[in-house]
């Protein structure tokens, strides 16, 4: 990836690259809130033809929270020139080492910025944050907690 004197910015002929990581377990009457920052981040890039993908873990649990989010977002109504890149952990193979590994690969790829939605025990959330911080790369957080006393939920 080439580096701009600008953070978050690239070259035009290269793909915005977003992280997305998140609780495992995103209430489903909150997907709006994970769907609007998508929008957010991709709808822009792609009016000026800029290709965006959206970096994910791929979480194989239940419906994949804020993963499986990302991963149904580039077939909606806003995914024109959105792709996902999915990588998922070998838990099968490496254990408890696999979530942290694949982090380190998804930050390693390189990216733009990180987008984050922890919930509670949000472990591998958390590590993917501190992975993409340390390596330069912008995070934005959206807590659980934050997004429920925006709707005004308990």
């Amino acid at each position: 990836m080439t580096k701009s004197i600008y953070p978050g910015l690239v070259p035009d002929d290269e793909p915005y690259r977003i992280i997305v990581t998140g609780w495992r377990a995103w209430p489903v009457d909150l997907r709006w809130f994970v769907e609007t920052k998508l929008r957010d981040f991709t709808g822009g890039r792609s009016a000026y033809n800029r290709p965006t993908i959206l970096v994910h873990g791929d979480c194989p649990v239940g419906d994949g929270g804020v993963d499986g989010i990302a991963k149904r977002y580039v077939h909606g109504p806003y995914r024109y020139m959105v792709t996902a890149e999915a990588h998922p952990a070998d838990f099968a193979g490496r254990g408890s080492k696999a979530g942290p590994e694949r982090n380190a690969r998804i930050v390693a790829a390189g990216a733009n910025i990180c987008l984050a939605f922890p919930g509670p025990g949000s472990r591998g959330t958390w590590d993917c944050v501190r992975k993409a911080a340390d390596a330069g790369i912008p995070v934005q957080i959206y807590s659980l907690e934050f997004v429920r006393k925006l709707r005004g939920a308990p």
